[in-house]
């Protein structure tokens, strides 16, 4: 694998998977960042087999193949960077090359092989929403879910999508939450 990409959108890509992967883990490879490449871009996994976030940044994919890079490292790495650009070059014995600027890491890998299998949709509807709608969703109306309650549905939100808006809905027992956003889904979903 050998792929050039954005220094700082890896940064922030590896800064966001790091905070999910766990520090202890009897599975090495859970520990780690599994990276795969595609055609003209990079996706990162970090898992820790109850929640799963994939990423993807655009890289310049020279030689295409995937591995799994310890998380820890990779964070302490990317935010150390001088470059604009960094490289990662890995070989078939796992061994990858970190350059960016004049640093030169080289970090041993695991089989990509290794890691655990990622939680996929098999059904469902996609449905496209800025990115700063939806935060400000989950924002407005997040005071309202219980942080503990023997109601388990009170610790969670609603959302709703009708008729071309998305609602979400939080209550607590004593306060309701309700935001609502123009999109264009023309279908009914409550989840």
């Amino acid at each position: 694998m050998k792929i050039t990409c954005d220094s700082s959108a890896f940064s922030n890509a590896v800064s966001v998977l790091s905070r999910i992967v766990p520090s202890h883990s009897p599975s090495p490879s859970l520990m780690g960042i599994l990276m795969k490449t595609e055609e003209s871009s990079l996706s990162l996994f970090g898992y820790d087999l109850d929640l799963g976030i994939n990423t993807k940044i655009d890289a310049y994919v020279e030689e295409k193949g995937s591995i799994i890079l310890p998380a820890k490292i990779l964070f302490d790495i990317s935010r150390h960077v001088l470059g604009e650009k960094i490289t990662i070059n890995a070989n078939e014995k796992n061994i990858a090359e970190i350059v960016s600027g004049s640093a030169i890491f080289n970090i041993a890998g695991i089989s990509y092989e290794e890691y655990p299998e990622f939680p996929t949709l098999s059904e469902g509807k996609e449905i496209s929403l800025p990115q700063n709608a939806l935060y400000s969703m989950i924002n407005q109306t997040i005071f309202a879910v219980a942080q503990t309650d023997p109601k388990p549905v009170h610790t969670g939100s609603l959302f709703e999508i009708e008729n071309n808006e998305i609602r979400v809905i939080s209550v607590d027992g004593y306060r309701l939450a309700l935001r609502k956003e123009k999109i264009n889904f023309n279908e009914t979903i409550r989840k």
